[in-house]
């Protein structure tokens, strides 16, 4: 920017001054071309006029040489006034002088002599000379004075301040107003009478143009215009990037309004409608009804809200509710559960929509007990605060879009009645749930059964009251989950996770992956369950090394060879949006690259873990059938591996491999040796 407004101003100053500095050149020129053909410089010009007096008689001038075709009064001087009158000597009026083709003579006096020889005018110092072949003339008071004469003839030049005058005897002439001086040359010498070097103006040329008129200063005139053209060019261009940048700015400036506009539209529809639906309705106009099968729906009442209505200031009470329902949102969106409307008092939110997932129980009672546990504090500074019940089921539901202007985003069926109930049945500052909910999150909370409960149109009903998280679970022995808590509601996202990865590498990975496709990663993932816990490692440890079973092969769907770095890119991709934390995303690419890199050795109890789940098919009565397919997948990509070299390379791998763990080595099913056998058995057919 700074360098196009610098480029900008400088040739804009130049194109200036070049005009200026033209303009000036131009005005010099048609000064000089004025002064050339209209006054006494006529004779250094290339000039040619013609002369008609009195009808009969013409007279040409050309370069200064006048010269008759019809004789007026021959060998007479003829004078022309400023009122174009031809004279003679003694003044005798003969005619009126007409020019063609249209100049006309702007000197004082043009003197000419009519005769058939031709005459050279000059004008110096004030006093006007011509000149014939033989003579030199000095014209005064129309009279002609002769000054120099030659029989042989004569040539006369005209210098800056002299007339030169050179004789066939060798001698020159220099004439200084009407003295007549015999002089050696300006630049050589006259010796014995004979010239030698070289004069002011040689023989036979004509008189000197202005130095203006030199082939160089035409030269220089040339370039000039084309500077003058070269900085119009570049002014019109500079002009055009200048509006070409005030263009792109302000394309610039529109596109970032529409970004912010559209940014803040999105912003709105996320907080309406899930993203999922906002972008189907952006895309297709319409939002399709999904069903979900397991969604826990949460209702939030007031306790005697309609008293409350009629005794309380209708501000006040507006703002109450806002101050309440904002720390419902934020507890709704730390537990990424889905707001669906409110009603007067009343709060309706559900998890496991619109994304589905098997944790939704336990993070919709985590934000139950922690909305009672923020009533209970500011009921201890205020007893004017209000009780809250709140009610929590779990079932299918229908979500979809409602309405086609004022459009929100609602869950239907019998399980939104039930939540319902729930909260109608339940108590001021309790969270009352289900039998059915309760079977879901049972392992993470402390809760108090109530019984069968009778329930409008559905009948008894099991109900519970969460009371707090399991004491093991929690750092302080309520609401507030630990670590371990945390990995045991990791491992119920693992069965989410599992789903995705799954579903993934069977629609993403390629056809011919007739080894490492869907199906082994599947069987690693067991295999790493099996091993994992009959080896007794921790439950954190078995949940980082089954994620990372779960993702080793995802890198084939980008490529075959270093696939590797392919998987740890998704893992780091993907495993966010699964709780995981930094640090044990970190761990799970650091154990994945380390049995891809060196499959045959294991630094710790994790590493041997995973190696030998992905090697568990060395013991199985299926190796010979699996090492086919891995052989039949390579060669599509390598054209040079054979059949003979690839089971000699399977009979070294065998021999070499020891499984880890003891747990590993017992649920081999075949012996190596077998292994070997069946192999070269294999070898001798083919």
């Amino acid at each position: 920017m700074i360098y196009l407004f610098k480029y900008n101003k400088l040739v804009s100053t130049l194109v200036k001054k070049s005009y200026l500095f033209t303009g000036v050149i131009l005005v010099v020129l048609a000064v000089t071309f004025t002064d050339v053909y209209g006054n006494r410089l006529a004779d250094r010009t290339n000039s040619h006029n013609q002369l008609v007096i009195s009808g009969d008689s013409t007279i040409d001038i050309f370069n200064g040489i006048a010269w008759t075709h019809i004789p007026v009064l021959p060998g007479t001087l003829a004078t022309i006034d400023k009122q174009n009158n031809i004279l003679i000597a003694n003044q005798k009026f003969i005619g009126k002088l007409e020019f063609q083709p249209h100049k006309s003579p702007i000197i004082d006096t043009i003197l000419m002599l009519n005769g058939e020889e031709p005459v050279a005018l000059f004008t110096l110092n004030k006093n006007v000379y011509f000149s014939t072949r033989n003579s030199l003339f000095r014209i005064k008071d129309h009279e002609a004075e002769l000054i120099d004469s030659s029989d042989k003839g004569l040539k006369v030049w005209v210098g800056k301040e002299y007339l030169y005058v050179v004789k066939n005897d060798g001698r020159i002439a220099r004439i200084d107003n009407s003295n007549v001086v015999v002089m050696p040359s300006l630049s050589g010498t006259l010796e014995g009478g004979q010239i030698h070097g070289f004069w002011e103006i040689a023989a036979d040329k004509p008189a000197l143009k202005p130095l203006y008129f030199q082939w160089w200063a035409w030269v220089c005139y040339v370039c000039l215009l084309s500077i003058v053209i070269l900085l119009y060019w570049l002014n019109r261009r500079s002009n055009f990037l200048t509006e070409k940048f005030k263009l792109e700015q302000l394309i610039k400036q529109r596109t970032a309004e529409l970004t912010y506009e559209k940014e803040k539209t999105d912003e709105l529809l996320a907080n309406l409608l899930p993203k999922d639906t906002v972008d189907e309705l952006k895309y297709t106009g319409k939002a399709s009804s999904k069903k979900f099968s397991m969604v826990t729906v949460l209702f939030s009442d007031i306790q005697g809200f309609t008293k409350i209505v009629e005794e309380m200031n209708p501000e006040k009470l507006v703002d109450e509710l806002d101050n309440f329902f904002f720390h419902f949102d934020s507890v709704v969106e730390k537990y990424n559960i889905e707001k669906i409307k409110t009603i007067g008092d009343a709060y309706m939110c559900a998890g496991g929509i619109p994304y589905k997932n098997r944790t939704n129980p336990v993070e919709v009672v985590l934000a139950g007990l922690e909305v009672q546990e923020y009533m209970r504090q500011l009921k201890k500074n205020n007893n004017n605060i209000w009780d809250l019940r709140i009610g929590i089921h779990t079932g299918a539901v229908i979500a979809g879009v409602v309405g086609h202007k004022r459009m929100s985003y609602d869950i239907w069926g019998d399980t939104v009645n039930t939540a319902s109930r729930m909260e109608s049945s339940g108590e001021p500052g309790k969270v009352n749930i289900s039998g059915q909910c309760y079977e879901l999150i049972k392992d993470f909370f402390v809760c108090e059964y109530r019984g069968k409960m009778p329930v409008k149109y559905k009948g008894d009903i099991d109900m519970y009251f969460v009371n707090s998280i399991r004491p093991e679970l929690s750092v302080d022995q309520k609401i507030i989950p630990n670590h371990k808590f945390i990995v045991k509601l990791q491992m119920l996202r693992l069965y989410d996770l599992e789903e995705f990865m799954i579903e993934k590498l069977n629609n993403e990975l390629s056809k011919d992956l007739y080894f490492h496709n869907a199906g082994y990663t599947q069987e690693i993932y067991s295999s790493v369950g099996l091993i994992g816990k009959g080896e007794g490692i921790s439950e954190e440890d078995l949940l980082l090394v089954r994620t990372a079973a779960l993702l080793l092969n995802s890198g084939f769907i980008d490529k075959y060879s270093h696939y590797e770095e392919a998987s740890i890119n998704y893992a780091r991709q993907i495993l966010p949006m699964y709780k995981y934390s930094p640090e044990q995303i970190d761990q799970v690419a650091t154990l994945m690259k380390a049995v891809v890199v060196s499959p045959l050795e294991a630094k710790n109890k994790l590493q041997a873990v995973l190696s030998d789940a992905i090697m568990t098919y060395l013991g199985r009565p299926d190796f010979l059938e699996q090492s086919l397919k891995h052989y039949k997948e390579k060669k599509i990509r390598d054209l040079s591996v054979h059949l003979h070299d690839w089971l000699n390379k399977e009979l070294s791998l065998i021999e070499k491999f020891q499984f880890h763990t003891n747990t590993a080595k017992s649920l081999r099913e075949v012996s190596v040796e077998k292994q070997v056998q069946k192999i070269r058995d294999f070898a001798k057919f083919r």
